[in-house]
């Protein structure tokens, strides 16, 4: 594992960052313990722990993933570089609709507002299937 700090989610929203520091630090030495809030500053319920090594972050990522803590089973993976596991997702599919040079004008027809609504996708040309 390369990177020091890990990801702990399904964390119990009354948990502190000192408690959590005494915890993991069983396994290594804790740098900092970040738990995110939302706007009431209530837990969101996840944090970030970094140790001060990889090789310590790796042996916590073994040793308490999946283990209890606080009544509850904790998911405990390596960070991701940008520090939110969201980070790594692909945006959501959005439709697209081609513009006027590639699309097939049957396909399109007005209605009583001036759009012109898509009427079969599978004639358009050049773009995937929507949804």
């Amino acid at each position: 594992m390369s990177s020091k700090r890990v990801f702990v989610g399904n964390l119990s929203y009354g948990i502190d960052e000192k408690r959590l520091a005494e915890y993991f630090g069983e396994v290594g030495r804790v740098v900092s313990v970040r738990i995110p809030t939302d706007d009431s500053e209530r837990s969101r319920g996840f944090a970030f722990v970094e140790f001060a090594s990889a090789e310590e972050a790796g042996f916590a990522v073994q040793v308490y993933d999946g283990r209890r803590f606080a009544g509850r089973e904790l998911k405990v993976r390596p960070a991701h570089a940008g520090g939110s596991a969201r980070a790594e997702k692909k945006p959501a599919r959005q439709a697209q609709i081609p513009p006027a040079w590639e699309r097939d004008d049957d396909a399109y027809d007005d209605d009583h507002r001036g759009r012109k609504p898509i009427r079969d996708w599978r004639r358009l040309r050049g773009t995937k299937r929507a949804l």
